[in-house]
């Protein structure tokens, strides 16, 4: 048999170590709540914290892939975004990611729009109460909290901006749904909506209401559709090099930024024909 090379070991042994490394940088903590109920999450803090100096802060719900208890499946997609260098330095900020052991929203069934619910889900509830928590011990600038989610998650954007409109600078859901008849109350919210055109798994049209109604209650949301969207995957939505410039310069109670403004001269605003 072959013996292997000292350095084919060192390199086996070498990766993995890197990978925890990077999770390393998002702290790792547990929040308990009354009942006993308990949700893990993490928390990333901007490389250097000034005194005196207040930083947005971004919370992120997971897809219905990532839920568990193992405070570490959430960071999937999203965790490696935001560790880039050029993202950490360009865009300070907290990012708070809570790992749920089921769904965030009640009756997640798309074949019709979700109806909004009289009370949360508990574990809606407790992100909730994670980021007041958050919010409260670190320096974060109260009118830049920003939402990020991507399919279940995504449902629990939509209903955290029916809930707590005045709450959010701005949001960015990808592939969920949501009430289009309670969602006209975050009309002043920027948000970025993000959808596969043929969605197996999240139709179109559970996107398209919600815009629609924002719409209608003149409010003014973006929606990018892929065309070619014939996946469950419109969290490819985080890797568009405007989201975040775009999300960062909202400032809840101000006027939206504008697209153009964050956006390459040559970068087009992203528009969508809503059906009415």
């Amino acid at each position: 048999m072959r013996a292997f090379s000292p350095w084919l070991v060192l390199l086996m042994f070498a990766s993995p170590a890197r990978a925890d490394d990077q999770s390393a940088e998002f702290e790792e903590h547990t929040f308990a709540w009354h009942g006993g109920a308990k949700m893990p999450y993490r928390l990333l803090k901007p490389a250097k914290v000034e005194a005196g100096k207040k930083y947005p802060l971004v919370l992120i719900l997971h897809g219905w892939g990532e839920r568990g208890s193992d405070n570490n499946k959430q960071l999937k997609d999203f965790g490696p975004a935001f560790l880039k260098p050029g993202v950490r330095k360009r865009f300070p900020c907290f990012v708070l990611l809570p790992q749920a052991n089921g769904s965030w929203v009640e009756n997640p069934v798309f074949d019709k729009p979700i109806g909004l619910t009289k009370k949360p889900t508990a574990n809606l509830a407790m992100a909730h109460e994670i980021l007041k928590a958050v919010v409260k011990k670190h320096p974060v600038d109260a009118d830049r909290l920003y939402l990020m989610g991507y399919s279940n998650g995504a449902c629990g954007v939509w209903e955290l901006l029916e809930r707590e409109p005045h709450v959010w600078a701005a949001a960015a859901p990808m592939a969920g749904a949501g009430d289009p008849s309670h969602v006209g109350p975050a009309k002043k919210v920027a948000i970025w909506a993000f959808h596969g055109e043929k969605d197996p798994t999240i139709p179109l049209d559970r996107m398209r209401e919600l815009v629609a109604a924002l719409r209608a209650a003149h409010g003014h949301p973006m929606f990018t559709i892929y065309p070619k969207g014939v996946h469950h995957h419109a969290k490819d939505g985080l890797h568009d090099p405007n989201l975040l410039r775009w999300m960062f310069a909202q400032r809840r109670g101000q006027p939206e930024v504008p697209f153009e403004e964050v956006a390459k001269p040559t970068d087009k605003r992203p528009t969508s024909l809503v059906k009415k």
